[in-house]
């Protein structure tokens, strides 16, 4: 087995050199090596490198998802960041919802960081589930392509998220789901997936919409139904204009009582889980230093 107690053991060792601080120690769990190990088929040498590399990364990123940081960057894009949270999944993991948003496209930098506080908020709530075990939480993304055009193949982010999603996020993911994906996505794709591992490239999973409601293995069936309405209500040319993925507010012009946020009860939690990590990403954060 590629996450043996023996390479785990024979991880650990290979890791001990390196320093632990509030900010990377969730890495060291034994979920968290045996993720590395499976991500890396049971090379201890090369998960102990994709270990080190994301102390690295998260030495020079985890500042920028600090509220400090990251709050001017969503006010600024706050239209066409869509990707959050919607609900979780039968196993208690997280599902996020996605699609391409109204208003200035964000860079790929602008994006990722996005990605990266989306990312770390679900593993937050995800490991608050005395089902999943600290370090072993996982992602379901459902991205929507309502909203997609010539201006959003752009290689550069797309490569930039799954890099990051590959190696910094290793097992993370259980899938990632594509829905109503045009034609011209295809050439796209094909050029950035060989970037990712194989592993990776497994989890991607290309839905019609109409499969929303019952294709997605895992998504609660009531989950499934906000999907459907979501994407209704995207695609009417008179909800959408007054439709706001942060806001409850904007719901009420709408004149439908489905919340954009996500699913309805799973919405207090998510709020809990943001506190929660303010709590662990603080804006000393940003003073992070190699010693």
């Amino acid at each position: 087995m590629y996450d043996s107690e023996e390479n785990v053991a024979a991880l650990v060792t290979a890791v001990e050199h390196v320093e632990r601080a509030p900010w990377n120690e969730d890495l060291f769990t034994h979920a968290s090596l045996r993720r590395y190990l499976r991500a890396r088929q049971g090379k201890v040498a090369a998960a102990a490198k994709n270990l080190c590399d994301t102390v690295e990364w998260r030495r020079e990123f985890w500042p920028l998802i600090a509220d400090d940081h990251y709050r001017p960057v969503v006010s600024t894009h706050e239209k066409a960041f869509t990707l959050r949270l919607i609900s979780r999944d039968e196993d208690g993991d997280i599902v996020m919802y996605s699609h391409f948003g109204k208003g200035k496209r964000p860079s790929a930098q602008e994006y990722g960081i996005h990605v990266v506080r989306s990312m770390e908020i679900a593993i937050t709530m995800a490991e608050t589930d005395d089902r999943i075990e600290h370090g072993a939480g996982k992602v379901t993304w459902v991205s929507d392509f309502f909203g997609f055009s010539l201006s959003d193949c752009n290689p550069r982010l797309y490569s930039t998220v799954l890099k990051v999603l590959d190696r910094h996020y290793p097992e993370r993911l259980k899938r990632i789901v594509l829905v109503d994906a045009p034609r011209i996505f295809s050439g796209l794709y094909r050029a950035i997936s060989p970037l990712v591992s194989p592993e990776t490239r497994d989890k991607v999973l290309f839905l019609a919409a109409r499969d929303l409601q019952t294709g997605i293995p895992g998504v609660p069936e009531p989950v499934g139904e906000w999907m459907v309405t979501e994407f209704a209500e995207l695609r009417d040319k008179c909800v959408f204009p007054h439709k706001s993925w942060w806001s409850d507010e904007a719901d009420k012009a709408t004149g439908t009582s489905h919340c954009s946020r996500g699913y309805a009860p799973f919405l207090q939690e998510l709020d809990s889980a943001h506190e929660a990590l303010q709590r662990t990403i603080s804006p000393s954060s940003s003073t992070l230093t190699k010693s």
